[in-house]
């Protein structure tokens, strides 16, 4: 390095005004525009020490202040299933890979035939607790016949006199709320498949790249409630994991951009689930 030498009165000003200009730039970087939003990969980027020549003087401007300022990620689980949970979530600054999917999720019945099997079979020869684990036919279809039920405004038959018009009556109902359903996982699958795809493309360098500037996961614990706090650096994060109960198993993949010094909601249910398996 150059010998130090005994600056001038303009030499000074000049390095107040070059200090002036570094704060008014870190300012600029912790301060982002109203209107956008963190963008990966997965975290702001810590800008490296500015060095300035002035005079044969290096002067290195400390820019510590180009930090970026925590975020707090809210997370809740919000699910008809809270039977004994085991959750296991954690919020990673890149793509994770989705659980395998090992079973096919079959649709649900659309034929009038095989709609009027299941009725008989579950609302009467085999009428069933709601407490099982492993409803007769999945959780999809206890969901189509409750609201079935609640749009027709019938109950269940109580014997063989009115078991057969009943369900004559409940077919229509019935089926619509199958095919709702059977579009409502066929755009699942379309979600899963986006995940992998992100996950093929992009994880890789995003957990480089977060790596050489020392970003790890953060697990986060879920209370008795469903909720949970992860602290974590500006930026685009992913929140990946699952809840188990008995009989069923959901996990989720979804991303989520923190602003500095900010609190952002991340909703995890049913809908937005990217598989549920076991009895669904």
């Amino acid at each position: 390095m150059p010998h130090l030498k005994k600056l001038g009165l303009g030499q000074i000003v000049s390095l107040a005004v070059i200090f002036q200009l570094a704060s008014a730039s870190a300012f600029a970087a912790q301060t982002p525009p109203a209107n956008k939003t963190a963008t990966t990969p997965g975290f702001e980027h810590i800008n490296t020490p500015a060095e300035i020549n002035i005079d044969g003087l290096d002067i290195l401007v400390d820019t510590e202040q180009h930090k970026p300022r925590n975020a707090v990620l809210r997370i809740r689980i919000n699910v008809a299933f809270n039977k004994n949970p085991v959750d296991k979530l954690t919020a990673y600054p890149y793509p994770v890979k989705p659980p395998e999917l090992k079973v096919r999720t079959e649709p649900l019945p659309t034929h009038e035939g095989q709609i009027k099997d299941y009725l008989m079979q579950c609302c009467y020869n085999n009428r069933r607790s709601k407490e099982f684990a492993y409803p007769l036919f999945g959780w999809r279809w206890e969901h189509a016949l409750e609201a079935a039920q609640k749009h027709a405004g019938e109950g269940v038959p109580h014997s063989i006199l009115t078991v057969y018009p009943w369900i004559h009556k409940m077919v229509p109902y019935i089926q619509r709320q199958c095919q709702r359903i059977n579009a409502e996982e066929n755009t699942r699958m379309m979600r899963y498949a986006g995940v992998l795809h992100e996950y093929m493309t992009k994880h890789a360098e995003l957990e480089n790249e977060s790596a050489r500037h020392g970003i790890d996961p953060v697990q986060v614990t879920i209370d008795k409630n469903g909720e949970g706090l992860a602290e974590v650096q500006a930026g685009s994060w992913w929140i990946a994991g699952s809840r188990k109960v008995p009989g069923l198993t959901l996990f989720w993949s979804q991303p989520v951009s923190v602003a500095p010094a900010e609190t952002s909601g991340v909703l995890l249910n049913e809908g937005n689930a990217i598989y549920i398996g076991g009895g669904w």
